[in-house]
């Protein structure tokens, strides 16, 4: 449930901003009447990724035995590339986005098309559409579909809330701080998605183990998956309560690099100089005046 909230927050966010950052230079503009082609674009682009899901979901769900083991973890392991690459280039390209829509913009209006400005919107939010699909896909392996329904929903809904606050001008939305924050949970999240998928795959008999498991918490009753802290724990950080020792080495490896570069190209806080007190002149300058 955890995996899902995050996952469907972080990326109905980034599809929500789009959509606001455009509605709300369309407004700047005066040109409420345009309004209508960005919906148009919207309703689209997410009825095709709703599409693209569900069709995945009956596929993938009818699944059995290893077939099903050799989907999930490709479906995983694909997913925590997707998540890394999108959490570094979000942290690059956020300054941009905003000129770009309203450059984009700009010209859809100049042109007349309505196609035009539906585009604007359509691509950018079919893409989160479809990379919230694979991402959801890969959290549910992790976690019961009603739980993963549930904690998406949830997610989607705040997503959507700051969205709307985002357009109506929010002084206390802080998007550099939240991408950060979930910048950081994603990459935790993407960590447990590759430990998943090497256990899947040693459940296969693909990959040799040297150490399982490494400890046993399998009488620990609050840590059981059908309890909410372990549930929790799997969905968010890939929790086993008895891994390998190759499971936990890609967990930690996969934290220690990525981490370490994630957190060594955020921007360092700037420290502000006291002010320096005028000098005063010194006694040969005043007799010489």
């Amino acid at each position: 449930m955890t995996g899902s909230a995050l996952i469907l927050l972080r990326e109905g966010l980034e599809g929500a901003l789009i959509v606001a950052i455009v509605l709300a230079y369309l407004r700047k503009l005066g040109r409420r009447d345009r309004f209508a082609p960005i919906w148009l674009g919207t309703g689209v682009a997410a009825a095709i990724a709703v599409g693209i899901g569900v069709v995945l979901f009956l596929t993938v769900g009818r699944l059995e035995g290893d077939a099903h083991k050799v989907v999930f973890a490709a479906i995983m392991a694909s997913a925590a590339g997707v998540l890394t690459w999108m959490v570094f280039w979000m942290r690059q390209q956020a300054r941009l986005i905003k000129g770009e829509l309203e450059a984009r913009v700009g010209t859809a209006l100049v042109a007349g098309s309505v196609l035009a400005l539906a585009a604007v919107v359509f691509f950018g939010v079919l893409r989160e559409g479809i990379e919230t699909v694979l991402f959801f896909l890969a959290a549910a392996g992790q976690s019961s579909t009603v739980n993963s329904l549930v904690g998406g929903s949830l997610g989607l809904v705040a997503a959507l809330t700051l969205g709307y606050a985002f357009y109506r001008g929010a002084s206390w939305l802080n998007l550099r701080q939240f991408f950060m924050v979930s910048g950081a949970l994603v990459l935790v999240f993407a960590a447990g998605l590759l430990a998943r998928a090497t256990a899947e795959v040693q459940l296969l008999g693909a990959l040799p183990t040297f150490w399982y498991p490494v400890f046993d918490l399998s009488s620990v009753s609050f840590l059981a998956t059908d309890n909410f802290a372990g549930q929790m724990l799997r969905g968010l950080f890939g929790w086993d309560r008895a891994p390998s020792i190759e499971e936990r080495g890609v967990w930690v490896t996969y934290g220690a690099v990525i981490g370490t570069l994630y957190f060594r190209g955020l921007p360092r806080p700037q420290l502000r100089r006291r002010a320096q007190p005028e000098r005063l002149p010194a006694a040969a300058e005043v007799s010489d005046a």
